[in-house]
């Protein structure tokens, strides 16, 4: 009786260093999770504001150059040089960012959901076997990037209003205009188009990417430091690709 009464004791021992071990590793997973999530959402917003600060003289550019027809400047808007030119004549040089603010509000958390979101997503489809297909690989960018949109597609209503419209002062002054015309509603105007747009775009974005980057690199999984340390030229070639 009394080994059994042991072997017992010692069953019940075994099996809560067990469990403890797994919770341990449950815990420790959740907070590598957390932390994957968490970084990807700040280099993400980090990437997203550079970029589009970047490239936002370009945008306005366009911007005004699309909507010409409608605002009667089809004679000053006509190409790029021409267009860049009139708004540093009668605007001011840094009037070529002018909304780059309102952009770069929406850019940040649009660009840190979508990559936060697009890790979670793939989670969601494959688990912890990580065997992405290109199938997968399209599906978590199209969901990342419909995530993304929804939130932020109301700063992107202001920030084309703020761009094509001179006479309003500011980020303020063109949310007002916006919800003046049908409330909160208003702020959504276009929402389809932009999902549909957006979805693929951001799909093939994603798919290509990964793709390539398992082409170039081979089977093997790196970090994303190692990636950075082993050839941030490629990583970037790949990403412009």
């Amino acid at each position: 009786e009394l080994l059994e009464l042991v072997h017992k004791l010692n069953s019940k021992v075994t099996n809560l260093e067990q469990r403890e071990q797994k919770a341990e590793q449950t815990y420790l997973k959740t907070q590598e999770q957390l932390q994957k999530t968490i970084t990807s959402f700040a280099c993400g917003g980090a990437a997203g504001a550079i970029a589009r600060s970047t490239v936002a003289p370009i945008d306005r550019i366009k911007i005004l150059m699309q909507t010409s027809h409608l605002q009667g400047t089809e004679g000053k808007y006509r190409s790029i040089l021409g267009t860049a030119r009139h708004i540093v004549q009668d605007e001011g040089l840094f009037r070529l960012w002018r909304g780059n603010l309102t952009n770069c509000i929406r850019v940040v958390p649009h660009t840190a959901i979508q990559f936060s979101s697009y890790d979670q997503f793939k989670y969601l489809l494959v688990g912890e076997s990580n065997q992405m297909d290109v199938p997968t690989r399209l599906t978590a960018g199209a969901l990342s990037g419909m995530t993304a949109a929804t939130f932020t597609h109301p700063m992107d209503v202001v920030r084309i209003r703020l761009q094509t419209q001179p006479e309003l002062r500011g980020m303020a002054d063109a949310t007002r205009s916006v919800f003046a015309e049908n409330g909160m509603r208003s702020f959504y105007k276009g929402y389809t188009p932009a999902m549909l747009s957006l979805s693929p775009f951001i799909a093939i974005n994603f798919a290509t990417f990964d793709s390539l980057k398992t082409w170039y690199f081979g089977d093997r999984k790196f970090t994303k430091k190692e990636l950075q340390q082993r050839s941030p030229v490629a990583i970037l070639v790949l990403g412009a690709t």
